[in-house]
């Protein structure tokens, strides 16, 4: 039997139909890494490193772990049923259902990870030298796959990485010897574990520390000497580059790709090193212009875009005694906030996929009066015990709850919703089956 696909771009998600399968995907949760505050000068740990979750249903943040005796946290990334994260001289990884420690591993100056295929790819910086500054770790069970030392890969420590098909780009930048930053884009090729080139990017693409991929471009936001920054794009196809000047500091480049640009946070200091600045920067990828967007925010510390729901996650802090998260659209106009920890400077969207197989022997829904303006009425017949959630076309959670009984309709009252159209979904012994509803 012939295969009928439509695509339907509706406000960032696509939903795609056909005779047998649908899915469409949605927020699930937020993670969030507070560094903490950390004296380097006595060595003592003032408010620790913590992990936390914002459930987007209950909009509630929870702390679901706290790492004592940890200095520092940098990155925090989640893949398949897993969330990594990178803190200090640890990795860890999590189960992002249950929230529970899954394994650790010790990893020496950690920064900044990817994943390729069954591998988690490791960046390294210590203020004191190292003898490599890549390595890849099996994702699964946290061992060692290779490493790459200084005579074979990087030769200065390392900060953001990527991938793009077979090779993991690497941000080169010395950043922990003061003064003597440097700026190079390192190449490795997955396939062959092996350093294919270091390419130098200075003086004007000195420090890089985020990167992000667009199509065939990378970008790189370079902290430079720290008085002032600046973007490079980067040809990965002829290896081609040029850098713009932002002529202002981004502090320690929190910055995201969304919306076809780059958002940072230009920093303005006063005399006693406060930030002044409130304002947003958007570098356009297509025309290299900068404009500016006004949530009003001082001291942002870490960005992710939910390219779901079209918005952004910005956080903000003092360093030492509170954090907040900001949910911005991508104009700059607030939606909500929450409290966070101290030092929320990372951040991963847990982005999931609700799927619906639609085989002639499997269950179906039957949704009444459609369209409909203050109640439905929906029968799912071989559902009963299962749980039905409903999603708006932003691919946001609704409502959830859970169907006990049997052989009986439910009347769900959506007089509430805003008018538009919505997707319910039922979810029982793993398997989910759904069905499109209108609110007039």
């Amino acid at each position: 039997m012939s295969k009928r696909i439509l695509s339907l771009l509706i406000a960032g998600i696509t939903i795609i139909l056909n005779s047998t399968y649908a899915q469409q995907s949605y927020v699930h949760q937020v993670i969030v890494l507070n560094e903490g505050q950390y004296d380097y000068v006595s060595q003592t740990q003032i408010t620790p490193v913590s992990i936390g979750a914002y459930d987007l249903l209950t909009k509630t943040y929870n702390v679901f772990d706290i790492l004592e005796d940890i200095s520092f946290a940098s990155d925090v990334i989640i893949d398949g049923d897993y969330i990594y994260v990178a803190a200090d001289s640890l990795l860890l990884k999590y189960d992002k259902n249950s929230l529970n420690l899954d394994a650790v591993v010790t990893i020496e100056g950690i920064r900044k990870m990817a994943v390729w295929n069954n591998q988690i790819l490791i960046t390294r910086g210590e203020s004191m030298a190292l003898n490599s500054y890549f390595l890849a770790y099996d994702k699964n069970t946290l061992n060692l796959i290779y490493e790459l030392d200084t005579a074979n890969g990087p030769t200065y420590t390392t900060e953001g990485v990527v991938v793009l098909n077979d090779t993991a780009y690497v941000a080169v930048s010395n950043a922990f010897v003061w003064g003597n930053e440097k700026g190079y884009i390192g190449l490795v090729d997955l396939n062959a574990q092996s350093y294919l080139e270091q390419i130098d990017i200075m003086p004007d693409g000195k420090n890089p520390d985020n990167l992000m991929i667009s199509g065939n471009k990378l970008y790189t936001l370079n902290n430079t000497d720290w008085t002032n920054s600046s973007i490079t794009e980067f040809n990965c196809l002829d290896r081609t580059f040029m850098t713009t000047s932002l002529s202002a500091p981004s502090g320690c480049g929190a910055s995201v790709f969304a919306d076809n640009n780059i958002y940072y946070h230009r920093y303005d200091y006063n005399n006693s090193f406060v930030d002044t600045n409130s304002t947003l920067n958007l570098f356009n990828i297509t025309n290299q212009q900068v404009d500016t967007v006004y949530p009003s925010l001082l001291n942002v510390y870490g960005m992710a875009d939910d390219y779901v729901n079209g918005q952004l996650y910005v956080t903000t802090t003092d360093f030492w005694s509170f954090g907040m998260a900001y949910i911005m659209q991508y104009d700059g106009s607030l939606i909500d906030s929450f409290a966070v920890g101290v030092s929320p400077g990372n951040l991963a969207i847990d982005v999931r996929i609700v799927s619906n197989v639609n085989g002639l022997d499997k269950p179906k829904i039957s949704v009444a009066p459609v369209p409909a303006n203050d109640r439905i009425i929906i029968s799912y017949p071989g559902l009963e015990g299962g749980i039905m959630r409903v999603y708006d076309m932003m691919g946001g959670l609704i409502k959830e709850l859970s169907l006990n009984r049997a052989g009986i309709d439910f009347e769900l009252d959506i007089h509430e919703f805003s008018n538009g159209m919505y997707l319910l979904s039922i979810e029982k012994d793993g398997s989910t089956v759904s069905k499109r509803f209108i609110k007039s």
